[in-house]
């Protein structure tokens, strides 16, 4: 899926956005989920210019915005994108990468957009290298061998900061503000 399909439900997705938005209500989009925020907030969505992707593990350098959201960040996160943004107009930027500049930026007071997936188990590393393999030929992707030795090394970090962000996030619900997520 992409952001620039003409697909009905992905226009419909990024037109709701504005629920939540409009509402002041936690929103978090992980990777396509970002790429429809920062669309629905006038950001250009779109391939890398060299048509390279991030697939696989690719560090990641965090803003003063970003350490004044979390102070601590994993260094290196896992990505399976081919499609980057632009910061949104009133956006601040979280963290960025040398591929696809934004890889985290914060909208208000509780909107968030990371191109990463922190998420990612095991299970869904086996799918998508095997399910979406023809990504792992495109340029800048890492081999498929390159994501399972990365796993270890990079891990505890990465599930370490989703915790604490999403104990952070959540936490905006005891101001009666209630999280929504779309991935």
């Amino acid at each position: 899926m992409s952001v620039n399909d003409t697909d009905g439900y992905i226009r419909a997705e990024i037109e709701w956005i504005k629920v939540p938005l409009g509402e002041s209500k936690p929103f978090l989009g992980i990777c396509l989920g970002a790429q429809m925020l920062a669309r629905h907030l006038g950001a250009t969505v779109a391939f890398h210019p060299e048509g390279k992707a991030e697939v696989g593990y690719y560090p990641i350098r965090i803003t003063p915005a970003g350490r004044s959201v979390m102070e601590t960040w994993p260094e290196v996160v896992y990505q399976w994108h081919r499609e980057g943004f632009d910061l949104p107009s009133g956006a601040e930027l979280l963290a960025e990468g040398e591929i696809f500049k934004v890889q985290a930026f914060r909208y208000g007071r509780a909107a968030y957009g990371i191109q990463f997936h922190a998420e990612v188990t095991h299970a869904m590393m086996c799918r998508w290298t095997t399910r979406g393999g023809e990504r792992l030929a495109l340029p800048g992707a890492k081999p498929r061998d390159q994501h399972f030795v990365d796993r270890p090394v990079y891990d505890l970090a990465i599930r370490t900061w989703l915790r604490d962000f999403l104990d952070r996030w959540c936490a905006l619900d005891r101001d009666g503000i209630a999280p929504v997520v779309t991935v």
